[in-house]
């Protein structure tokens, strides 16, 4: 009877561990979660800053692009098109490498962000 007593009294401490552990766990990937969006918000930002500021850069340097080039064509009209038709042919071109330039980076970025989550998990042995 004694020992019976024991072994209940073990399986209920084992039973409370096992509970702090899975509740360990679920925090400790909620730390996980937070941390590495935070990480790919981030960078989401000061990408999105980084491409505003060019845009604003862009926009001023074809305005210079279309005054210095207006007394060369004739007019302010036709150095403007000239500006525009060259910023379609940049437009060809990276529509026609998108995947190369836009979506592989951002895909790598994206799953080393996320292996990176799974590598340092503590009492893991391999990532997920």
């Amino acid at each position: 009877m004694l020992s019976s007593d024991q072994n209940v009294e073990q399986i209920t401490k084992l039973v409370g561990e096992a509970k702090d552990y899975v509740k360990l766990r679920g925090k400790l990937w909620r730390l996980l979660f937070i941390e590495k969006s935070s990480v790919l918000l981030s960078g989401l930002l000061t990408a999105v800053l980084a491409l505003v500021l060019c845009f604003f850069a862009v926009g001023m340097l074809s305005v210079c692009a279309a005054l210095l080039l207006s007394p060369v064509v004739g007019s302010l009209a036709g150095a403007c098109a000239i500006v525009a038709a060259a910023y379609l042919v940049v437009l060809l071109i990276v529509y026609l490498n998108r995947t190369n330039w836009i979506v592989n980076p951002v895909t790598s970025f994206v799953a080393r962000t996320i292996i990176n989550a799974t590598r340092n998990v503590p009492g893991q042995d391999e990532p997920l």
